[in-house]
């Protein structure tokens, strides 16, 4: 009998420090209505500290979601959110020269 596959990902995402920020959601003085245009701009200081987010997912004869934070089970409805979110809001990996940048969902 073979073993069940199991798929691991794991993602290191840096901390960093904002010095400017800057909503734009306005042209003219007008408000964006179409969300995909609307976006935000900034600089800062990244920093070599952050987070490791893994995710693991294995056949099951049942379905679930068992979420850990720092190897303690935890009922955190944000991870909840996104692992159950429609595909079209699932991020999505842009491409940036040797590093990528991610794309984000704001709830």
């Amino acid at each position: 009998m073979s073993k069940p596959e199991v798929k691991t990902a794991k993602a290191f995402a840096p901390a960093g420090i904002s010095s400017f920020f800057e909503i734009c959601d306005t042209v003219n003085g007008k408000p964006i209505i179409d969300l995909e245009l609307v976006g935000a701009r900034g600089g800062g200081f990244g920093l070599q500290k952050g987070v490791w987010t893994q995710v693991t997912v294995e056949e099951s004869k049942s379905s679930g979601i068992t979420v850990f934070i720092n190897g303690k089970s935890s009922a955190s409805l944000r991870a909840k959110a996104v692992v159950n979110a429609p595909p079209a809001l699932v991020p999505k990996p842009v491409p940036m020269g040797t590093s990528t940048l991610w794309s984000t969902i704001t709830t």
